[in-house]
């Protein structure tokens, strides 16, 4: 089995996900942080955590992020995703997008911020007037 690189090529054009008030995983990082799931207490907290990442408002960006960085998303959920669900998905996209897929989602990103910049501009003069 093909072991992903433990830094993608542009990896650090995925910025780590910010939030202007504290996220779940930052109020209660034990729900978090749990390597293997052999104890029932892992279990519901892992499952805790899931549901948790489910009303996230940065679930997105974090899921982008923990995916692009598996050296540092080894343990742990991460956008409700486990670390064998991650290493799924990282698969998945190598497939579908090529063995550059962090690059090809990081140029779509960029591409997609004016837009979401201007959206917003937009928002907030209507809401001035």
């Amino acid at each position: 089995m093909n072991r992903p690189p433990a830094v993608y090529q542009d990896a650090d054009k995925i910025p780590f996900p910010v939030f202007s008030s504290p996220t779940a995983c930052r109020r209660s990082p034990h729900l978090f942080s749990h390597d293997r799931l052999t104890t029932p207490t892992a279990q519901a907290d892992t499952e805790q955590a899931k549901r948790l990442c489910a009303g996230c408002p940065i679930a997105a960006s974090c899921l982008k992020w923990a995916l692009a960085h598996p050296s540092e998303t080894r343990v742990g959920v991460w956008a409700g995703t486990t670390t064998r669900q991650r290493a799924h998905l990282r698969r998945r996209l190598a497939g579908r997008l090529g063995t550059r897929w962090v690059s090809v989602i990081a140029h779509r990103d960029q591409r997609r911020q004016p837009h979401a910049t201007r959206v917003a501009r937009s928002t907030q003069a209507k809401s001035a007037a």
